[in-house]
Order: C-alpha cells, then sequence, then structure tokens
C-alpha cells in the first residue's frame, strides 16, 4: 500500500496499528530467518551484500565492455574520430576529468584516500597507545592535505574530502598532547 493511500484510508490509530502489525511481522520473520541460519545469520546478510555489489559490478563490467566494443567496431570501420568523441560522451570519467591528464588525477586520488584513511590510522594508533606514530600520521595527512586541497577545490572534485577533513584536524591537540 502506498502510504498517502493508508493515510486517506484509515485513522491514525489505525495506521499505528498497521504500523505494529508490520513491526511484529518483521520481527518474526528476522527470528525465524535466525533460526533457519543459526550462527551464520551475519555471514548469509554480508553474502547478502556481497551479492547485490557482485551484480551491480557486473552490470558496469557489462555497460564497459559494450562501450569497448563499440569503440573497436567504429575503429575497425575507420571512424577514429568518432570513436574518440563517443568515447568521451560516454566513458566513466566524469566531465570534469576530461582533458586533463589521468595520471594527475590518479595522484590526486591517492593523496586524497591516504588523508582520508588518516582518520581511522590515528585513532588505531592511539588506541595501541603508539603516540608518536599517531603524530607521525598527523603530521602526513597535514602536509597532503596542504598540497592537495587547492587542486581538489580548484577541480571540483572528492567532495568527501571537504567532509572528513575536520574530523582530522579536530585530532591534533589530543595527538600532539599524547606524544609529547
Amino acid at each position: 500500500m502506498e502510504a498517502d493511500r493508508v493515510f486517506q484510508r484509515n485513522s491514525v490509530v489505525a495506521v499505528r496499528e498497521l504500523v505494529a502489525g508490520y513491526q511484529r511481522e518483521a520481527s518474526l520473520k528476522d527470528a525465524e530467518l535466525r533460526a533457519l541460519v543459526g550462527d551464520s545469520y551475519r555471514d548469509v546478510l554480508a553474502s547478502a551484500d556481497a551479492i547485490g555489489s557482485i551484480a551491480t559490478q557486473c552490470q558496469r563490467a557489462q555497460k564497459i565492455l559494450e562501450e569497448v566494443s563499440g569503440l573497436v567496431s567504429a575503429q575497425e570501420t575507420g571512424g577514429g574520430d568518432e570513436a574518440s568523441t563517443s568515447a568521451s560522451g560516454g566513458s566513466n570519467v566524469p566531465q570534469s576529468l576530461e582533458g586533463d591528464r589521468y595520471d594527475d588525477y590518479y595522484e590526486l586520488a591517492s593523496d586524497v584516500k591516504a588523508i582520508v584513511d588518516s582518520q581511522e590510522a590515528i585513532y588505531s594508533y592511539m588506541d595501541n597507545a603508539q603516540f608518536l606514530s599517531a603524530a607521525v600520521r598527523h603530521l602526513e595527512a597535514v602536509a597532503l592535505y596542504k598540497r592537495t586541497a587547492p587542486a581538489v577545490k580548484s577541480k571540483g572534485v572528492f567532495p568527501f574530502l571537504g567532509h572528513a577533513w575536520p574530523g582530522i584536524k579536530g585530532l591534533d591537540t589530543e595527538v600532539y598532547e599524547k606524544a609529547k
């Protein structure tokens, strides 16, 4: 049932009863699934997620293979220029990356990943009382950010860096105090 129809046809009390019934059903199904799979309940959920991910990756691979096939066909028929224009319009490379060197973006992406991964690494070092290592990793992240942030902003890519950086930057006092 669509939510709008449920609210149009039923009172609030009836809707609450429906919700409670659905929640009971969901709990029963959850318990039934747990009973069926026993200790491997989490494994089943992880497997379902993995299967969904594999299906998505297969669809992407199929699309890429179709594009490559089209490009090869165009190249074989002598349409080299058409193939390159269709490649830029139909590729998986975002429009903002076209015309720039792939290596530059690869390096930039590697730096962004290193910065984003730093927060987890710093926490890990701190949990293991490796405060000097945490401070070194934080300094590396700061240096990488100073080098990388202007390029990220000017190219308009990797917006997650802007969200992740305050969390990493916020660790500086704690990391350096414990490293003393």
